[in-house]
């Protein structure tokens, strides 16, 4: 019998592909469009027999209402049988001189990672069955997605003059959504077998330098980058995902170059 999932947020940019995929070994639903309460979700898991909820519900700035919506959520799933997953950021993180692992204290730095750090807390301190996904920056093969990939491909396609950052020296990690994708369904099935709560879900670990270098050289071009004046707190964020490969037996990680390759030669760029 095929295991029963709640996606929340899966009007989303990963819900939506989620949505799709998972379906073709699990039963995955979605809760209808219209307005919410808790009973209502209480009632649609029992009727529904859910077994996992995956939450990428996300509101970053509303930090009352998205704490109080996952403080709500962990009581009405408090006496039904129902595991979640809660997907956070890598970001959270913060700055650190090694590439961070499951272990390494956090530092969340601005409202966005602050809105992670509380709600993990929640979880850590609640009776749920739960698991935290700290997540890297997700693209795809179509580089559209709203960040510093669709604006350099802006660049390149002179739709923007030039691209800004703060510091070309900082470190980012990306991961494709296939392999979010793919990760999860691994999560998904081993669940019960697994007692880390705990999984960073990552890919590479790019300069900000090397990735205008990598797009300068597959589309042969020279994007104009311009450094904002204005020193921001902007932490340079490594990350370490070789406990969740090993354990979720996942290492066909996509490369961004051979995204690029790929999005090169797609009718997408011509």
């Amino acid at each position: 019998m095929k295991k029963k999932i709640l996606i929340l947020g899966s009007y989303g940019y990963i819900g939506s592909k989620l949505l799709i995929t998972l379906n073709k070994k699990f039963k995955v639903y979605k809760l209808p469009n219209k307005k919410k309460t808790f009973s209502f979700i209480k009632k649609f898991l029992i009727k529904n027999k859910i077994s996992i909820i995956i939450n990428l519900v996300n509101n970053d700035n509303h930090r009352k209402e998205i704490i109080k919506f996952n403080e709500d959520l962990l009581k009405v799933i408090k006496n039904l049988d129902v595991k979640i997953i809660f997907v956070s950021t890598s970001l959270i993180y913060g700055l650190n001189n090694k590439p961070a692992d499951e272990k390494t204290k956090l530092k969340p730095f601005n409202d966005y990672t602050y809105n992670k750090f509380i709600i993990e807390k929640l979880y850590e301190n609640s009776e749920a069955n739960f698991k935290i996904i700290s997540l890297s920056n997700v693209y795809d093969d179509k580089l559209n997605k709203k960040g510093i990939f669709k604006n350099l491909i802006n660049c390149v396609k002179k739709k923007n003059t030039y691209i800004r950052f703060n510091n070309l020296e900082i470190y980012r990690n990306f991961i494709h959504l296939n392999d979010v994708v793919n990760m999860m369904e691994k999560l998904l099935i081993n669940y019960d077998k697994i007692d880390q709560k705990i999984f960073n879900f990552g890919g590479e670990n790019l300069k900000l330098k090397k990735i205008i270098y990598l797009f300068n050289k597959k589309f042969s071009t020279k994007i104009n980058v311009k450094i904002n004046k204005k020193k921001i707190y902007d932490p340079s964020i490594k990350i370490n995902s070789r406990l969740s490969s090993k354990i979720l037996k996942y290492n066909k990680f996509t490369k961004l170059s051979s995204t690029l390759e790929k999005f090169k030669n797609s009718k997408i760029y011509e």
